[in-house]
């Protein structure tokens, strides 16, 4: 999966692009503040709706240049953040420019983020910024941790290569780039359905008997309305609603819209990318089913309605939707469907399901 085709990206110096083998389900390019053209690039993991959600994202930040390079790098970090914000696991990497390793870590670490970082140096020269470490992978994540040696991201690609060099203002460069390369491993180490247990007790160790709360904060996932104006309302499948949209004529006045799979048998958006619509660019979506809504006037945001359903129950099924009127926004809420103490078949066929989401229990980046 690649994050460029057509080389858009790199119009100029300073273009990045993402390579995974991991199935990706949208990429997202956002420009950053910059003087130099620099832009964050996201790829969300092609999970499916109503399961653990994953962004691993690269950004190549303000080259020290000037005076307000470091304000900039500060300013672009912080934009970063919040575009990773909601997902559950969220890796980022790349040249950093890292000159004040404090200004970054005080956006990075009150966020969440953890850098992986031993202080080795990814920088080529010896001599011109000598043990510079400009590169990193950091991390947000309850589920996954770093599994490389000593839990860091190595630095690889030290040596010469091939013999050749290229000599640039900052010296001879013989490796194969003049910023060594970065590599870290992740291992999937908890389930989120534990951690929710942990904050319900108040902090406590997960109970070894007993049932488990069938639902949960992890159990949740934002909804569009099904009055949206976003839903195209015919009865098409998506490649046929594709290629209505892309139809001389067609009147749709959005840059994206909402179709029901009858194939699929799930709600599936589609959003313009350079003036043409393509399944390339279509994800699946939770749209909220009218018969299933919680209505209880306690719940005013998703915890409250977790504590309530734990307590009273819900006699319409595994499944409720209901409006937060905190993030102002439906959510659909499902249940865990029993404790591993009485039906451990049932809690292995699920712990597998989550593991082939994510293609594999190790991840490298």
């Amino acid at each position: 999966y690649l994050s460029d085709l057509s080389g858009a990206s790199f119009n100029s110096w300073y273009g990045v692009v993402i390579a995974s083998r991991i199935p990706i389900r949208q990429f997202r390019s956002i420009p950053l503040p910059s003087e130099q053209g620099r832009t964050l690039l996201i790829g969300h993991v092609n999970t499916p709706a109503g399961v653990e959600t994953m962004a691993i994202g690269t950004a190549h930040l303000e080259s020290p240049v000037n005076a307000h390079s470091g304000q900039l790098r500060v300013e672009q970090m912080r934009l970063a953040m919040e575009a990773f914000s909601g997902a559950h696991t969220s890796i980022m990497m790349g040249d950093f420019n890292v000159t004040d390793n404090q200004a970054l870590a005080d956006v990075w670490t009150p966020a969440g983020w953890q850098d992986l970082n031993d202080g080795a140096t990814s920088w080529f020269s010896d001599s011109c910024y000598a043990g510079w470490r400009p590169d990193r992978i950091i991390v947000s994540s309850n589920s996954y941790q770093c599994c490389s040696p000593g839990g860091v991201a190595e630095v690889r690609a030290r040596e010469p290569y091939g013999g050749a060099g290229i000599v640039g203002s900052d010296g001879r460069v013989t490796t194969p780039s003049d910023h060594f390369a970065l590599r870290a491993q992740f291992v999937r180490v908890s389930d989120p359905l534990e951690q929710d247990l942990e904050r319900i007790s108040g902090g406590e160790a997960a109970p070894t008997s007993g049932p488990r709360p069938r639902w949960s904060l992890e159990n949740s996932q934002p909804a569009l309305a099904p009055d949206s104006n976003l839903i195209l309302k015919c009865d098409l499948s998506v490649t046929d609603a594709v290629e209505m949209l892309n139809r001389d004529g067609c009147a749709w006045p959005l840059s994206e819209c909402v179709v029901w799979s009858s194939w699929k048998g799930s709600w599936w958006k589609l959003w313009k990318q350079n003036g043409r619509w393509s399944l390339q660019f279509s994800q699946e979506v939770i749209v909220v089913d009218c018969d299933l809504i919680y209505d209880k006037n306690v719940c005013g945001t998703v915890s409250e309605a977790v504590e309530e359903l734990n307590r009273t129950g819900w006699e319409r099924g595994a499944e409720c939707y209901l409006w937060a009127d905190d993030k102002e926004e439906w959510y659909k809420l499902w249940e865990t469907p029993c404790a591993p103490e009485t039906c451990p078949g049932e809690e292995l066929s699920r712990t597998s399901t989550v593991r082939n989401v994510h293609d594999c229990k190790l991840m490298t980046v």
